[in-house]
């Protein structure tokens, strides 16, 4: 027992850094066969979000270049007048362009601007082409009138004689424009549709006032008899107060 005290404190004396508590050294001449990992912090980096994608603008038409007719002579300049329905629509002479004169794009949209100006026409657009050594203008406009009067016959169809008005976008005083004519009469048997008259027909005419801008407005709607009759009677079928009481328990003493 003595002796097994004696070797455990040589043993202690030889190994003091075990002793301790302390880890012991590497071997002389080398490095040590085991490390202890060194600390690490590691720190989340977020992920970069994938780029938005720039907004499209709308694709816009350029305006007509006219740059390789400016300063060539005008030998050339034409009123069109497009969906026209009336005999006696006319153009005001034009001081803005001039047989001659040579050809510049400002000018030619002001007889364009001068035109519409007379109140005559809803809307209108100018082009400019090669005419032989010069420049033809060419200037369209679309013709209008106002609504001196507006009859409506509805030939006994009951309807609401304004609201088919403001869906046809009808009025004493507002505009009527030649070539948009099919469309309304097509707003006013959609409208009729809508309310019953399935095969009405609206017809729109004209007639000449004093005043050359205004005119006289009849829209004559031609209604499907067979639909509205359909109509009136589904709308009044009820039962009759006889067949009513006939249907009615009979109550009693007992």
């Amino acid at each position: 027992m003595r002796l097994r005290a004696m070797l455990f404190a040589a043993l202690v004396a030889a190994a003091p850094g075990v002793a301790s508590g302390q880890a012991p050294g590497p071997p002389e001449g080398g490095q040590s066969l085991t490390t202890a990992p060194a600390s690490r912090t590691i720190i989340a980096i977020p992920r970069t979000p994938p780029a938005e994608p720039a907004p499209q603008e709308p694709a816009i038409d350029p305006p007509p270049d006219f740059a390789e007719l400016a300063g060539k002579p005008v030998t050339r300049f034409v009123v069109v007048f497009e969906g026209n329905i009336w005999d006696d629509v006319q153009a005001a002479p034009v001081s803005a362009v001039k047989t001659g004169d040579p050809f510049r794009p400002s000018t030619a949209r002001g007889a364009l601007e001068e035109l519409l100006r007379s109140g005559r026409f809803a809307r209108g657009r100018v082009t400019a082409e090669k005419d032989g050594g010069g420049v033809g203008v060419v200037v369209r406009l679309v013709p209008r009138k106002l609504i001196g009067r507006l009859d409506l016959d509805l030939h006994g169809a009951r309807l609401d004689r304004e609201e088919l008005l403001r869906a046809a976008d009808l009025s004493e005083g507002g505009e009527i424009v030649g070539a948009d004519v099919g469309t309304t009469s097509r707003n006013i048997e959609r409208y009729l549709s809508v309310h019953g008259y399935p095969s009405a027909k609206a017809t729109l005419r004209m007639r000449d006032t004093d005043d050359p801008m205004r005119t006289l407005l009849l829209v004559d709607v031609t209604p499907d008899r067979r639909a509205s009759s359909t109509s009136a009677i589904s709308m009044c079928s009820v039962p009759s107060p006889s067949r009513s009481r006939r249907r009615r328990p009979r109550t009693g003493s007992t």
